[in-house]
């Protein structure tokens, strides 16, 4: 049997008020299978929750299985956030050099080399970072770079260069992220 729905609309958002903030967690623990896409999904949703120690050893597990390019360069970026957030630099630029050895144009490894050398003070190193993010491809697999990204690289380039006390470099940063991305405040 078929039947046809007219003038029916699905509309999705997100609630302000999460009733069970660890139900997809609790079912992906659940699930004892080593599937790619469920360690994947299970290293996600513990990342999410601040369960870095815990979203590391999933997303190891997921990296040695994986199927999906893109999903594996964004489980790599999100092992490497984890050991940021852990305080582990060492590791979490190992991680983001090893994305950018599979994948050269992916803009976020860069962004975060940048930002770990920024925390540092290392600053003629964080500005070398994020001038390359800006010249990798605007389109990588199903991620967009987006122009809020170009406009944070620009952003943080400019801090860099101030902080190296080359002002004509800092302002140049500032105007391009003026010109190019007017929606940011």
């Amino acid at each position: 049997d078929q039947f046809e729905l007219n003038d029916v609309v699905f509309v999705h958002r997100h609630s302000q008020v999460i009733l069970e903030p660890e139900r997809n967690l609790t079912i992906l623990n659940s699930m004892v299978q080593e599937v790619p896409r469920i360690l994947y999904y299970r290293g996600t949703e513990l990342f999410n929750h601040h369960k870095y120690k815990e979203a590391s050893v999933a997303y190891q597990k997921y990296m040695r299985v994986s199927e999906w390019d893109t999903e594996l360069y964004d489980a790599k970026l999100n092992l490497a956030l984890s050991f940021g957030f852990e305080n582990d630099y060492i590791n979490a630029r190992k991680q983001c050099l090893d994305v950018i050895l599979s994948e050269p144009n992916y803009q976020p490894a860069y962004n975060l080399l940048g930002q770990i050398a920024m925390l540092h003070k290392q600053y003629p190193e964080a500005a070398m970072w994020f001038e390359h993010s800006l010249i990798c491809s605007k389109v990588f697999y199903m991620f967009d770079n987006t122009e809020s990204t170009v406009f944070n690289s620009l952003v943080n380039l400019a801090v860099c260069y101030a902080n190296t006390g080359d002002k004509e470099r800092c302002m140049r940063a500032i105007e391009k992220a003026k010109k190019n991305c007017i929606d940011q405040e």
